[in-house]
């Protein structure tokens, strides 16, 4: 299950060309484009969207204050809703953004997109009642935390000072506030009068969007999109296929029915390897601070060190790496470098300190009193049990704890929800999940386990970590921010709050009968610059 995911930069990502001959063709209205996506989009309520899949769709029906263009490999935020925006650091720490809105910017039924229309839909989205998964993408905003804690007073400072000026107050500066939280698709505007009507969501006709594509209909596991008359460019026709499966959806474009595949099956990874991408999350195990006895953090360095991660290595299959630090790489840009790589591995992939760990984690552990004087209490390690990479882990994961420090430790696989109710209850001990990302920075990696912090799952604390946090928000020189997210990666490891375990990869198809696929380091993709291949 996911835990998190979010938005962020990265990678221009053009085809992978099989050579196959359809594709991309012209209809009687213009060009047009079938792409197959794995997964369901329930709703177009932009606040509920989860996954990179939903959030695609959702890309191409709203527009944001800012958009993500791509040139030469990378991307970067633009002018959307907004034609232009001012930044002013205050004297108290905060950080005031006054976006001016497009006046021509309006909504599919011709009415005018207002900067009242992101005031309702942001506060909207902080709103616990709303029961949004993407609520702390709003966190850096003056007013989040009073709002999140249910007063029905609060209110975030966001406000339109007209109907094209807007103004957002930051409680901190944040590096990642236009890039990633005014580009993403949890923040769009919505359109108050459309959106308070009782299922407006579920209506896909008659859903109210201002983006580059509105609803044409939807029928069954298709989804049609049709281009609005003041785009110019991209596809006329967009038909969104949803499948169970990348095997479902691998057989949909070798049959020719749709020119684009989101994800490809175990056995055609096989023959991509070299086109390969991280997913922007880490799958761990997480350790449950608030059961005993892992509150005790010797226990946890025990368990953590007794981990041979180049044993874990070799029963990875294509599509999944061994994790060499929290952050993923693709991930934070020191530079030239992303943050993985800046910062290198902080687990032993090589296996070089494999008894050395060993032996440190007995010591632990007998230091922690479960040694021939106490037996250590039995657990559950609980994972996904449709995932056959987590289970093949957590046997392996369980047998080195029992072989290394004698521990009983039982795998147990549960559904997706069941794991994800045991998660959010707290209703676990130890457990396989993917930590994932609401931005292109390692500090959406790292801030989920601040101390008091909703997401915080862990039960974890640490005054040391709180202080790095403190200090990375704060920091006006780069260079001492990056150091700051790197020294708070290693603590959080060297604490046994959790242990990086793999990192899913994947790769994507379009017929060679088309060009200009746009991909972004979360995995959205975008289809507004694809058109028919010169000569196709």
């Amino acid at each position: 299950m996911k835990i998190w995911k979010q938005m962020g930069t990265a990678v221009l990502a053009l085809c992978l060309c099989l050579g196959l001959l359809s594709g991309c063709g012209e209809d009687k209205d213009g060009f047009s484009l079938q792409a197959a996506l794995v997964g369901e989009v329930p709703s177009g309520d932009p606040a509920m969207v989860q996954g990179a899949e939903q959030e695609t769709v959702l890309l191409h029906l709203y527009q944001n204050l800012m958009q993500r263009t791509f040139s030469d490999g990378e991307s970067a935020a633009a002018s959307g809703v907004a034609q232009s925006y001012n930044e002013t650091a205050n004297a108290d720490g905060t950080v005031t953004y006054t976006f001016h809105l497009n006046e021509e910017a309006t909504w599919s039924d011709g009415t005018a997109v207002t900067a009242q229309d992101f005031v309702y839909a942001w506060q909207r989205l902080a709103d616990p009642a709303t029961g949004s998964p993407n609520a702390s993408l709003l966190k850096m905003v003056q007013g989040y935390a009073e709002v999140r804690s249910g007063d029905p007073e609060a209110a975030l400072a966001v406000t339109a000072e007209d109907e094209k000026t807007l103004t957002v107050v930051l409680s901190h500066p944040c590096t990642w506030f236009l890039s990633d939280v005014c580009t993403a698709a949890a923040t769009m505007p919505l359109q108050e009068e459309s959106a308070g009507e009782e299922g407006w969501a579920e209506n896909w006709s008659n859903l109210v969007t201002n983006g580059t594509y509105r609803v044409q209909g939807r029928k069954g596991d298709q989804l049609t999109l049709t281009r609005r008359e003041e785009s110019t460019s991209g596809p006329q026709t967009l038909t969104v296929r949803f499948t169970d499966d990348a095997q479902e959806a691998w057989e949909l474009y070798q049959d020719k029915e749709v020119d684009f595949v989101s994800q490809l099956p175990q056995e055609e990874l096989e023959n991509h390897k070299d086109a390969l991408v991280f997913q922007p999350e880490t799958d761990c195990i997480l350790f449950n601070q608030e059961a005993e006895p892992l509150n005790d953090i010797q226990v946890r360095q025990a368990l953590a060190l007794a981990i041979d991660h180049s044993a874990l290595a070799e029963i990875l299959k294509t599509g999944t790496t061994a994790a060499s630090g929290l952050v993923p790489s693709g991930i934070g840009q020191e530079e030239d470098e992303d943050f993985r790589t800046a910062g290198g591995a902080l687990l032993d992939l090589e296996g070089t300190k494999t008894e050395e760990n060993r032996a440190q984690a007995k010591e632990l552990l007998d230091q922690a009193g479960y040694g021939d004087e106490q037996e250590f209490p039995a657990l559950e390690y609980l994972y996904d049990a449709s995932d056959e990479t987590a289970q093949a882990v957590a046997e392996l994961v369980t047998e080195m704890w029992q072989e290394v420090l004698d521990v009983s430790v039982t795998p147990k696989g549960v559904s997706a929800e069941e794991l994800a109710t045991a998660l959010s209850s707290g209703e676990y001990a130890l457990a396989s999940a993917e930590v994932g990302t609401n931005c292109d920075d390692a500090m959406g990696f790292l801030d989920l386990w601040e101390t008091g912090e909703e997401r915080n799952i862990l039960g974890y604390s640490n005054s040391a970590f709180d202080t790095l946090l403190s200090v990375i928000r704060s920091a006006s020189d780069e260079s001492v921010r990056q150091a700051c997210l790197h020294d708070a990666e290693q603590l959080l490891l060297e604490d046994g709050a959790l242990v990086p375990l793999y990192v899913d990869e994947t790769c994507w198809m379009l017929r060679e009968s088309c060009s200009g696929l746009q991909r972004d380091s979360l995995g959205h993709f975008y289809f507004q610059a694809v058109s028919p291949s010169a000569g196709a």
